[in-house]
């Protein structure tokens, strides 16, 4: 690699982000300056006790950013004796997952595929991130199209490259924590994290289910694992190939993944994964969403124009949940529902509700809500 390619993949590749978290995990503490333009890391100590300071910009909007974050990277090369590729590497994946996918090549085959191919792969992996994301908002088995979420992940998810010998694909999700807070602190990860480790969780159940000669393995851990439209897109990757293709991951270093899946390493998938998906999707399609009936009082009532269509109308249900206790559960309404709503906690009165109901990190929701009244005697059942 020339010393301008290298330049060049450092300013295009690691971010101030990265540079950063990097520094914080060698001991660097950060500070902000009264110019808000520059940020001050202060370090370790130097002969004479006075800590070495570092200053960073606070973005890319200003001329010489690029040239500073390349400076500091050769510093901090040279500070810790590292080889400036090893810590490219080092720092490149601190804050990015990579999903990999290796297609093993019969011997008479060149190590590629045709465009055309190409193409559909790339689109199989794309769905396969969407419906992920879709699972992570609403949790259901079957989506007849895709949410808002879904496209908005594959906003953030890149192409990284393709790698020879066995051909494949890299896809690369950034994984943004909060650097003022240590992993232990964080309550969930971020999405772009737990679209992944669905991914791979139903790989795992994928796997199971083949070992145990078990669709309902598939099937039944929807919730954590793949939807139908997640199995139609691995069985779409797989179906255009006359090879198996090989699916592994790379954790970004500095957020770990759950415990049930930090053992994952690769899985195959060829025919026999293709039929079980298969299968799975037919059977997802035909599960009916599980709806929950809730009842309580309403504690809260926001809205941004409770009179028109296009307002935003949200209630807080107190409901006493068999599992977890006492929870706040937020739905959003429509006009007459959220009108019942604000009659309700004008008389002190419990409403019932039936929708699907979830659970994101310390939140409450239900979802697709499908009937809100006004309970006339005084007890939820």
């Amino acid at each position: 690699m020339t010393y301008k390619n290298f330049q060049q993949d450092i300013a295009r590749e690691i971010s101030l982000y990265d540079i950063r978290s990097y520094m914080k995990l060698k001991g660097w503490k950060e500070s902000s300056l009264p110019n808000n333009k520059l940020i001050l890391l202060k370090g370790p100590e130097n002969d004479s006790g006075v800590p070495l300071k570092i200053f960073l910009p606070v973005s890319l909007d200003f001329d010489d950013s690029l040239k500073r974050i390349y400076d500091v990277f050769l510093f901090l090369s040279s500070f810790y004796s590292i080889e400036p590729d090893e810590l490219f590497r080092a720092i490149n994946g601190l804050n990015r997952d990579k999903l990999l996918i290796a297609i093993n090549q019969k011997d008479n085959f060149p190590a590629s595929i045709p465009l055309k191919i190409a193409g559909k792969e790339i689109f199989g992996i794309s769905n396969l991130f969407i419906y992920s994301a879709c699972s992570e908002k609403s949790n259901l088995p079957h989506y007849a199209r895709a949410l808002p979420v879904g496209d908005n992940i594959v906003e953030k998810i890149r192409f990284g490259h393709t790698f020879r010998g066995s051909f494949g694909f890299s896809i690369e999700s950034p994984v943004y924590g909060n650097l003022e807070f240590e992993q232990k602190d964080m309550f969930q990860a971020p999405i772009e994290r737990r679209v992944i480790e669905r991914i791979i969780r139903g790989v795992c159940f994928m796997s199971d289910a083949i070992l145990n000669k078990n669709h309902d393995i598939i099937i039944k851990n929807y919730r954590t694992g793949f939807n139908s439209r997640m199995c139609e897109a691995i069985v779409e990757m797989g179906e255009r190939l006359e090879s198996p293709f090989k699916l592994s991951v790379q954790w970004a270093t500095s957020l770990m993944p759950s415990q049930d899946i930090q053992n994952f390493s690769s899985v195959s998938v060829g025919e026999n994964e293709i039929s079980y998906l298969k299968y799975a999707a037919e059977k997802l399609k035909e599960i009916s969403p599980e709806q929950a009936i809730i009842c309580g009082i309403v504690v809260n009532l926001h809205s941004d124009n409770p009179t028109r269509d296009d307002g935003k109308r949200v209630i807080t249900i107190r409901y006493k949940h068999g599992e977890y206790g006492n929870i706040n559960v937020k739905i959003e309404l429509g006009v007459n529902q959220y009108l019942l709503a604000i009659e309700a906690h004008k008389y002190g009165k419990n409403i019932e509700a039936i929708g699907l109901l979830e659970r994101k990190g310390s939140t409450w929701s239900l979802e697709a809500v499908s009937d809100v009244k006004i309970k006339e005697d005084d007890e939820c059942c």
